[in-house]
Order: structure tokens, then C-alpha cells, then sequence
């Protein structure tokens, strides 16, 4: 670890207190000097906010170290057009934009050549749940991004394809369609959003190609908050997948205790057999 950073660990940790921006940028550049080539990768500029000109100190500090530096820099983040004023006149690509690959070849195609889509489909849940929590604007951003139909496309398909050998055949393409916003953000537990889309009248009972309802997949993942929520605005909570599993079902099967008592105490069902005629049980 280069003296520098160890210097600025020190200082700080015997006062308990944070490094100062100027402090960090400074240590940057004495770090960057110290290469031949240098690769600045930003994640999730969206979540760096406006107030107190925030990101655009950040992004003039950035951006003169790239300057004297040589650096190349790398950027992600929802649309905004302030962010992307700041880009002007850079190479920009949308890894949504395509929506969903028919066939394995192209889905690979897509993952070789955006290398950051693979993790942007995985992360993106984590990124949104954390943003959204803080600012309003950026849960509005995220409904923006949500309302397209190839991004919902694709980012399920990212999410949901997962190559488990190397035989495996058509893999891409055995995942849940027809899902929606609404499904996407109560399976990532993404409850701002949750909240700005029933607002914006989500049709809170569509079913995808699996039968599974939002209501279902918040149940699944253990999103407490979600499965409150979804009651709240009626959501229906008997309703039954292609296998006849209920949210009460999955619940159960996946140990998710607090809300198997919450769609309980809501009166749901407790006939959970299924077209095989399998059975869950719980003790409470």
C-alpha cells in the first residue's frame, strides 16, 4: 500500500474522524503519478447527489486528475441529464437498450462485448435499494429507467440467466417473461420504487410467463416491507402460480417466518397443495 494512503489511514484513525475530499483527491494523484497507465472506474455516479454541489465537486476533481494523469475513466449511472451534460462529446453506451436476446449466442454476445452488464443486471437491485432510501429524485429516475419495456427485458434476463454447465443449452432463454417493474423491484425489495409505481397505478395482480404475481416473489426473497406494502394496496393474496403455489407457500418453503404470520394474519389460504400434490408445512 502505497505511504501516502497509510500516512492518511493513520491520521484519521487515531482522531476518528473521515478524510476531507481534498485530502483524498490529493492522495490520489500522488497514487496515479506513480503509474504508467491508470484506469479510474466510477460506479453508480446517480447515487452521488446534488446537494451541496456534491457531484459536481467530485466530478471536476475527477476530471482534472484525468487531465494531468493521462487516466482513462470509466462511468456508470441511471439517466440524468445533469450527469450527462458533465459526459458530453464521451463515448456513451446503454447496456439496456436492447432488450431481451432470443438465443444463448446472442446473450453471451451481449455479455462479451458490455462487460459491465453482467454486473450492472446483478448489482443493480443493491444500488437501487440504497439510493432510493435517501432520494426521492433518484426513485423517480429509477421508474424512468423501469418504464421502458427492453430494459425490464433485459435486466430480468441478466438476472435470471444463469449458465450452470458448459452443455447447458438455451439457458438464456428459461427465465421468467413478462415480468414487469412492479415484479422486478418487489423481488430486489426496492420499496421506494415499490411505493412510486403503485402510485402510478401498476397493475399490482399481473401474473409473468411463471404465474408468479409481485406478491409471490417479495414473498420468496423475504421482503417484509414489500409483502406489507402489496397488502396494503390490496393485492390479491390467494392467487396462484403455474404449479398452484401461493405466496403463503413459497413463504413457508423458502423459512421466511415473519411473513408467513403477516399473510396469515391477512387470511390467506392454508390449502397449499400443489399440482403434485406436495405440501409445505410450518410450525409457528
Amino acid at each position: 500500500m502505497p505511504d501516502v494512503i497509510k500516512s492518511l489511514h493513520n491520521k484519521h484513525k487515531d482522531k476518528g474522524t473521515q478524510p476531507s475530499f481534498d485530502e483524498l483527491l490529493s492522495a490520489l494523484y500522488i497514487v496515479a503519478a506513480m503509474y504508467l497507465r491508470v484506469f479510474i472506474i466510477v460506479d453508480a455516479l446517480d447515487e452521488c447527489e446534488e446537494s451541496a454541489n456534491c457531484r459536481t465537486k467530485f466530478l471536476s476533481g475527477i476530471f482534472e486528475l484525468q487531465a494531468k494523469s493521462g487516466a482513462s475513466l470509466f462511468a456508470t449511472s441511471r439517466f440524468i441529464s445533469e450527469v450527462t451534460a458533465k459526459f458530453k462529446g464521451c463515448l456513451e453506451r446503454e447496456i439496456f437498450e436492447r432488450g431481451f436476446c432470443q438465443t444463448d449466442d446472442d446473450f453471451e454476445e451481449r455479455l462479451r462485448s458490455n462487460q459491465f452488464f453482467e454486473y450492472a443486471a446483478q448489482n443493480w437491485g443493491h444500488h437501487a435499494r440504497n439510493a432510493s432510501t435517501s432520494s426521492q429524485v433518484l426513485s423517480l429516475a429509477y421508474v424512468s429507467f423501469l418504464i421502458s419495456r427492453a430494459g425490464v427485458d433485459a435486466l430480468s434476463q441478466g438476472l435470471f440467466a444463469i449458465k450452470r454447465h458448459s452443455w447447458h443449452s438455451n439457458y438464456s432463454q428459461k427465465v421468467p417473461r413478462r415480468m414487469t417493474a412492479l415484479h422486478l423491484v418487489a423481488y430486489l425489495g426496492v420499496k421506494a420504487v415499490v411505493k412510486l409505481l403503485l402510485k402510478n397505478k401498476a397493475d399490482i395482480n399481473l401474473k409473468d410467463d411463471y404465474g408468479y404475481t409481485p406478491l409471490s416473489r417479495a414473498a420468496q426473497e423475504g421482503h417484509e416491507a414489500i409483502v406489507k406494502l402489496l397488502l396494503k394496496n390490496e393485492a390479491s393474496i390467494d392467487l396462484k402460480d403455474n404449479f398452484s403455489h401461493t405466496p403463503l407457500f413459497w413463504a413457508i418453503y423458502a423459512r421466511h417466518e415473519a411473513i408467513v404470520k403477516l399473510l396469515l394474519e391477512n387470511k390467506a389460504s392454508v390449502d397449499l397443495k400443489d399440482n403434485f400434490s406436495h405440501t409445505v408445512t410450518v410450525r409457528l
